[in-house]
């Protein structure tokens, strides 16, 4: 019943990792600029910004030792009014990192029981970290077992809880996976 009011909608780019990484604010405008790339790849979405390190204050930040953190991701939308349930990303702040699931999901959450993702015979429970007036954002590890279910198509979705405990299930679309996962291993 919950899965009628949603759809995955690839024009919303909220850059959910690199959100953790720097303030947890939607990204702007997504232009291509030297700094932020956004490629599509049908119902996933590649994300990279530059990182540089912090320069000392009133110089102009340095390029010797920035790079790229990238994410991919998939949003999901209320069909009667367009505004984002849930967001799906996948990538890692740091190249030395392990590959993190990073959920942002609707403020009023049940927060013990955090949001998780399934696969036929894999799951991960990603626990929530954080709320901001706009979401809650839960984390996990991207566990081989789930990446390679979304890569082969099987049937992937998250679960969470809203405070009266109904369940939301939103499932994941596997199209363009592949293609935007490998695309995230070459650049980071």
């Amino acid at each position: 019943m919950l899965k009628s009011l949603f759809r995955i909608r690839r024009g919303f780019i909220p850059a959910a990792l690199l959100v953790v990484a720097a303030s947890l604010t939607p990204a702007p405008a997504l232009a291509q600029t030297p700094d932020r790339s956004t490629d599509v790849y049908q119902d996933w979405i590649l994300n990279c910004a530059v990182q540089r390190p912090n320069a000392p204050e009133g110089e102009k930040p340095r390029d010797a030792g920035a790079r790229p953190i990238c994410e991919i991701v998939q949003t999901f939308r209320n069909r009667t009014n367009n505004q984002v349930i849930a967001t799906i990303a996948i990538g890692r702040v740091d190249p030395k990192s392990e590959r993190k699931i990073v959920v942002q999901a609707p403020i009023g959450v049940w927060l013990p029981d955090g949001v998780i993702v399934t696969a036929e015979k894999a799951s991960v429970t990603a626990r929530f970290v954080r709320c901001t007036p706009q979401m809650c954002i839960a984390e996990a590890d991207a566990r081989k077992e789930l990446l390679d279910a979304l890569r082969n198509g099987t049937a992937t979705a998250i679960e969470f809880s809203d405070a009266s405990r109904s369940k939301a299930r939103l499932s994941l679309s596997s199209k363009g996976f592949a293609d935007a996962l490998s695309a995230l291993e070459k650049r980071n």
